[in-house]
């Protein structure tokens, strides 16, 4: 059954309480680590400027424009008021989207959600009902740049989900059984040299 948008709001709404308090009981055991998916990187950059919505990012590698990022992002993640000379972490995915970002020091709380999506995305792409392999239905909202990229994935194809601090999609992967599984297993297998990142499976 297909679920409307004030079902999905107030499903959501409920859940980030519930999701609040997990983060102060597991939030130790997240230091220190960034969970991600097998394609994303971080790159590191300094707040150069902040003006209304626009938090202005000079990448640490001179030849990369500077990166403008969502303060509202930072807002609703309680990092905010952002200030110039900060510096930060920022999730980065195989499209070259910024997925996320934190302070450096700070890896956030990310969680890995596995299942398929079960009905097309809703209120302009803004929410996603996840059918978790673990069982029962999750609504969740999902972040804006990556809307786009959930609009292509397929109905009940399998997918692995990224999710933040705020219990929202910040990225996805999806492909077939076989093709999830290799992924996974080579990303075990060949860990990344860059900052702090390991990918941590749960259903």
């Amino acid at each position: 059954m297909e679920h409307t948008s004030s079902s999905l709001r107030y499903r959501y709404y409920r859940r980030r309480w519930v999701f609040a308090g997990l983060l102060v009981l597991h939030a130790p055991y997240a230091l220190g680590q960034m969970v991600l998916l097998p394609d994303d990187r971080v790159i590191v950059g300094t707040v150069t400027d902040i003006r209304g919505d626009q938090v202005q990012v000079k990448m640490d590698a001179d030849d990369v424009e500077p990166r403008y990022l969502s303060a509202k992002e930072a807002q609703e993640k309680g990092v905010w008021p952002l200030k110039k000379g900060d510096r930060l972490h920022i999730v980065v995915n195989e499209q070259n989207v910024a997925v996320g970002y934190h302070r450096v020091g700070d890896s956030g709380f990310h969680q890995i959600v596995r299942g398929r999506l079960a009905q097309p995305l809703v209120v302009d792409q803004e929410w996603a009902v996840v059918q978790r392999d673990g069982g029962g239905e999750h609504a969740y909202r999902v972040r804006p740049l990556i809307r786009s990229k959930m609009a292509g994935v397929p109905i009940r194809q399998p997918a692995v989900f990224l999710i933040d601090e705020t219990d929202q999609i910040m990225d996805v992967m999806f492909g077939g059984e076989e093709t999830l599984r290799t992924a996974i297993k080579g990303w075990h297998g060949s860990p990344p040299k860059s900052v702090d990142r390991q990918l941590r499976t749960s259903q």
